[in-house]
């Protein structure tokens, strides 16, 4: 359903001197104004009189803010926005018996860190936090990296033994495909590629590539396996 300007929570053109710093789950507001030089002004004052926060100004076009240049110029979307988190994320994220909890990152985009169980590669359960979308118009979905700047939302901390650690969270190296002495696996969060080249062989062809049998990868001397 389209929304009219004139039903938005603020106007097209409107300058908004918002917190960037600290960030919550609400981005909190402090002046709205179609001046630009108040707008400025009062981002100036707020910043000189808070020593552990920081502000700045946006202007409100299309139901987003934005940046903008010293002309007035629409530059590009802003990181920080007025997220809608869905309401049933922000009941379980103050329930103390839910395993699971709203983080704004600091791009300021909002997502609910859930924990989780996996087997491991000796069969064992371990613990995960899994980042999930928990906004109004995306909810429930499993990300590895924030929607709104790109970082990744994983922390490779968490994988500190080799009993915890997931193997997906790299990809075998091109040179390495259907080698039989690749190993492949994540050790104290270092993979170890192989037993000869411990960090790959990233120099053209590896001299100790034995192909698989049955692979179909041709070898060092373009042989198929």
């Amino acid at each position: 359903m389209n929304t009219s300007k004139s039903s938005l929570p603020y106007k097209y053109g409107e300058y908004l001197v918002i917190q960037t710093h600290p960030l919550g789950q609400t981005l909190r507001l402090v002046k709205r104004t179609f001046d630009y030089q108040e707008a400025r002004s009062t981002c100036e004052i707020e910043n000189l009189a808070n020593d552990y926060s920081a502000y700045d100004v946006r202007v409100y076009h299309d139901g987003k803010l934005w940046y903008f240049d010293s002309k007035k110029k629409l530059l590009k979307l802003s990181l920080e926005q007025f997220w809608h988190i869905q309401v049933d994320y922000k009941a379980a994220s103050r329930d103390l018996n839910t395993d699971g909890e709203i983080i704004v990152h600091r791009c300021s985009y909002p997502y609910f860190s859930s924990l989780r169980t996996r087997l491991n590669r000796f069969g064992e359960a371990v613990e995960y936090w899994q980042p999930l979308t928990c906004l109004v118009e995306d909810w429930g979905n499993d990300i590895e990296n924030c929607p709104n700047c790109g970082a990744t939302l994983i922390d490779i901390e968490e994988y500190d033994d080799e009993e915890d650690l997931d193997d997906s969270h790299f990809s075998t190296p091109k040179s390495c495909q259907g080698c039989l002495n690749f190993h492949g696996h994540i050790y104290g969060n270092n993979a170890l590629i192989c037993g000869m080249h411990p960090s790959g062989w990233d120099d053209g062809d590896c001299p100790d590539y034995e192909g698989i049998p049955g692979s179909g990868v041709l070898d060092t001397n373009n042989k198929l396996c």
